[in-house]
């Protein structure tokens, strides 16, 4: 018996290995074959429920919707999310989330968020974002929420393509990653997104579009004017590059909004990128109507997105703001941002009285701090402690070192450029 017990395990030894290599065979046939097959194609036309993940989101998936129209040449991508540096006040209320849609349509791209609608000053022509599947290699299989994909790669030494599509030819998920600047005059970086596809519609509904006014976008609404138009002196921050003072065509802030800002591009590994080392305090007169809010980047020339030339621009900090992203608001727990128009700029002693007059000038520039100095000082232990506005800790760290001098008294000594 023991001689037969032995001879059976042998032969189902033999016969279980035979098993496991032929279907490793089979396996590399079919990768093989699949490798031979010609790429995918994309429908023309398709909508689809989305999760999104971008580098600003710092790595959150955000809920959205895609909107594809290579024949019209039109692309939406609507995205929503909590990124959690609301106020604890806004929990649970919609002014938690953060909403971000783009629109590219023929060779102009719109950006869309809680009521804004700015025109990218570049000239960014739609692009068949699958274009590259007809040079693509096939890349293997993977699974992508909980489905088998058939996965398509392309590489150069600026970009990353994947694809990966179901047995049916369903799109699942996209990845970019690229090297490119992203406004003219930046520097270029590499931009990852990725896209899953939860749902497919093979057809582009019409309606989709139908929330881009580009009206709002070229001439953007401004506040009521104000009913006292007495100007009014603001400290504003800037977080800026070494040596670079000229604030016009610039983004500044108030200390809670500046704290945030400082905050969130350390805590998303930004700052390098950026080239900030120092952080200003300017006192700034200002004409108290505002216009929309403009992100600018850049110097020499800035490049701003939004179409407000006179007005001093406002939002809530991180962009969070009650109504119309609190542009006509004082904004307290977030603090607010600032966008300062060449072509408001006053000149020659002339005080902002009137839009038509100018709308800000600087009264003085105040104190310039190492950032490296507000560090030393807990600012970024704060952050990672207060991690949401109004960044209470963060705030009063920031604005005693501009208070003081004495490092002792929490202060920072001014900059030496």
């Amino acid at each position: 018996l023991s001689w037969k017990r032995r001879r059976l395990q042998f032969l189902y030894f033999i016969d279980s290995n035979f098993i496991k290599v032929l279907k490793k065979m089979i396996a590399v046939l079919l990768n093989v074959l699949a490798s031979l097959a010609a790429p995918p194609t994309i429908p023309p036309q398709f909508s689809s429920n989305i999760v999104k993940v971008a580098p600003f989101t710092m790595g959150q998936r955000d809920a959205g919707i895609f909107v594809y129209d290579s024949p019209q040449r039109g692309l939406k991508v609507f995205q929503s999310g909590i990124v959690g540096l609301a106020p604890k006040e806004w929990d649970g209320t919609p002014e938690a989330w953060s909403n971000f849609t783009q629109w590219t349509v023929g060779n102009n791209t719109y950006f869309g968020s809680g009521g804004q609608i700015k025109k990218s000053p570049a000239v960014v022509t739609f692009e068949d974002m699958f274009g590259w599947l007809s040079n693509s290699v096939y890349s293997g299989t993977t699974i992508v929420n909980n489905k088998t994909a058939t996965v398509w790669e392309l590489s150069t030494q600026t970009s990353f393509f994947q694809y990966c599509t179901s047995s049916d030819g369903k799109p699942l998920r996209t990845v970019r990653n690229i090297f490119q600047s992203l406004l003219p005059g930046m520097p270029p970086t590499w931009a990852n997104v990725s896209i899953d596809f939860m749902t497919f519609e093979p057809v582009a509904p019409p309606s989709e579009f139908s929330d881009l006014n580009t009206t709002a976008a070229l001439y953007p609404p401004a506040c009521p004017p104000p009913e006292d138009p007495t100007p009014v002196v603001l400290d504003m921050y800037i977080f800026h590059p070494s040596g670079e003072n000229n604030i016009s065509g610039q983004d500044t802030a108030d200390a809670i909004g500046d704290a945030g800002f400082v905050c969130f591009d350390v805590l998303s590994n930004n700052t390098k990128n950026d080239n900030y080392s120092v952080v200003s305090l300017y006192s700034v007169e200002v004409y108290p109507q505002f216009g929309q809010y403009k992100p600018c980047n850049n110097y020499h020339p800035p490049i701003c997105i939004g179409g407000e030339p006179i007005l001093v621009g406002r939002e809530g900090g991180l962009g969070y703001g009650q109504v119309f992203q609190g542009q006509c608001t004082p904004n307290p727990l977030t603090g607010n941002w600032y966008s300062l128009p060449p072509a408001g700029q006053c000149a020659n002693g002339t005080r902002p009285t009137s839009p038509d007059v100018c709308t800000w000038r600087i009264v003085e520039k105040v104190k310039t701090i190492d950032v490296k100095c507000l560090f030393q000082r807990g600012m970024l232990d704060a952050c990672k402690a207060d991690r949401r506005l109004p960044f209470p800790k963060t705030t009063n760290i920031f604005v005693t070192a501009f208070e003081q001098d004495d490092p002792s008294k929490g202060g920072c000594p001014p900059y030496q450029e």
